[in-house]
């Protein structure tokens, strides 16, 4: 049964069929067709049935597939590798081929993919952020400064983007050059002076910075702050953050963001000797990220449990 005046899927085929029967007398043109198609139906299978040599076309649909609203990584590699097929200059195809692979975390093809986007549009910055992850995730011998050069240059030419700052903190916190990336993260703050009332990355990253410096009343002073922030902010906000990720995850990328956040500040209260508000954090932490595996669950609740232990002696 369906509900009344509620049309069927063969009566949605029909309909579509009608339209593009209506196209096909309106528009003469292939091309012109295919993208009547898509306007109408948003149906990339109408438009393979129709057909098309429009590489635009193609691009149209990947990127109403990775960030359109109709998420599909799978969808929108289809509809960009048929893009670059019919026009392999096609400004920005192989950035989003690489910017998928990088998604589903196979580096070296996304590597190979970036650089193919570097020869054809070599002032894209947003070639160089993305290579700037891609040698950051990879992390073989070489990489991290690889990577840093790329976000080096993405802000030389973005100096107000905070995510470029917070990147370049994270390569070199990986690379063990602490003060390097606090001094990123202090830059940010001197370019972006609002960053930090808004901002829970940066803090985050600065506390993490000096947690790592053993300076635990500074880390605990970041990491209070990103704290703050982030309980007056919203998973999707969070998720703003993340372009091209799977709107899906919003709600528990924002619960694993914040319970790494209170596991840090934790760690800075109990090395300060600030037991009771330790174990809070740490309860804190494991509250918000309930899908974390048992094993790390039951660690901290018996790290929990030896903190209480020590206040009553």
């Amino acid at each position: 049964m369906h509900p009344k005046n509620t049309p069927t899927s063969f009566q949605k085929t029909l309909l579509i069929f009608f339209v593009i029967f209506l196209a096909i007398i309106l528009f003469p043109s292939q091309n012109t067709l295919a993208r009547f198609a898509w306007n109408v139906t948003a149906n990339e299978r109408v438009v393979a049935a129709v057909g098309s040599y429009d590489g635009a076309l193609y691009k149209s649909i990947g990127d109403h597939f990775i960030s359109g609203g109709a998420y599909d990584r799978a969808k929108a590699l289809r509809a960009y590798e048929t893009a670059r097929a019919l026009d392999a200059e096609l400004p920005g195809v192989n950035f989003q081929i690489a910017r998928i692979h990088f998604l589903n975390g196979f580096f070296t093809q996304a590597l190979m993919e970036a650089r193919k986007e570097e020869k054809i549009a070599p002032n894209d910055v947003r070639t160089d952020y993305l290579l700037g992850l891609i040698y950051g995730y990879r992390d073989y011998a070489g990489d991290l400064e690889k990577a840093a050069g790329y976000f080096a240059r993405f802000l030389a030419a973005n100096p107000y983007e905070w995510a470029g700052y917070n990147d370049l903190a994270w390569v070199y916190l990986k690379g063990k050059k602490i003060e390097t990336a606090r001094a990123a993260v202090l830059t940010a703050f001197d370019t972006l002076p609002h960053t930090r009332k808004t901002n829970p990355w940066l803090w985050t990253t600065l506390g993490i910075a000096e947690l790592n410096l053993k300076e635990h009343n500074k880390a605990k002073e970041a990491f209070e702050n990103a704290a703050r922030i982030a309980e007056e902010m919203s998973p999707d906000a969070f998720w703003s953050a993340y372009p091209g990720n799977n709107p899906r995850n919003a709600a528990a990328a924002f619960g694993q963001f914040k319970s790494s956040l209170y596991f840090n500040l934790g760690v800075a209260h109990e090395g300060l000797g600030e037991i009771e508000k330790a174990i809070d954090a740490y309860s804190r932490h494991i509250a918000s990220a309930p899908d974390a595996s048992p094993r790390h669950t039951q660690d901290v609740a018996r790290k929990i449990q030896t903190l209480r232990i020590s206040t009553e002696r």
